[in-house]
């Protein structure tokens, strides 16, 4: 909701919001001031929800039909405080990384990498503070299309295994909650249990 405007996305059937990723970092108060990065942002929703608490919002993602739906979002409400780039989020970190971000984050997309490691170091790298991962408890390998012909990762990243790699890194674990929106996922009979 934007000034008193609702948008709805492709997946506008499921009961998903961004309030219970917010809420989970202890309310949109949390981020004033921040300058965030949301990697894989679709069209920005997590952006545009915290957008009056934020410095800086920065997306990245390569769908560029959703992020249009994000950039005339932009444009129609002449929001100045948040830009999304049409990048792979590999190639965003490795070409912005001299810039840091207060928080990023990471939601639904883990499992999808198929180099999570090194991504989760290019994001400690360009970390200020905080880290905001949705992933899978076990973890599993789901390609898109694209990166079908690339080789099976080594091992896919539990909720444990990120613990493990982040800590290693100099990152605490302070909030770990399942989501309520775990059905959104995976569908209803999804046996897979997921973290904020």
């Amino acid at each position: 909701n934007i000034d008193n405007n609702t948008y709805k996305g492709r997946d506008s059937n499921k009961n998903r919001t961004s309030k219970y990723i917010i809420d989970a970092l202890g309310g949109p108060e949390t981020l004033k001031d921040k300058e965030v990065l949301d990697l894989a942002c679709a069209s920005g929703a997590i952006l545009f929800e915290v957008r009056n608490f934020i410095k800086k919002g920065t997306g990245a993602d390569v769908d560029d039909k959703k992020l249009n739906v994000g950039k005339d979002i932009i444009s129609e409400h002449n929001i100045e405080n948040i830009s999304l780039h049409n990048i792979r989020l590999e190639q965003f970190l490795v070409k912005e990384n001299k810039q840091k971000y207060d928080c990023i984050f990471l939601l639904n997309i883990i499992h999808h990498l198929h180099k999570p490691r090194e991504a989760l170091d290019l994001v400690a790298e360009i970390s200020n503070n905080l880290i905001c991962i949705e992933a899978p408890k076990e973890g599993f390998y789901n390609p898109y299309p694209r990166d079908e012909k690339l080789p099976t990762p080594s091992m896919a990243l539990s909720i444990a295994d990120i613990d493990a790699h982040l800590s290693s890194r100099g990152f605490k674990l302070v909030n770990k909650i399942k989501s309520e929106n775990q059905e959104n996922f995976m569908g209803p009979e999804g046996d897979y249990e997921r973290y904020v």
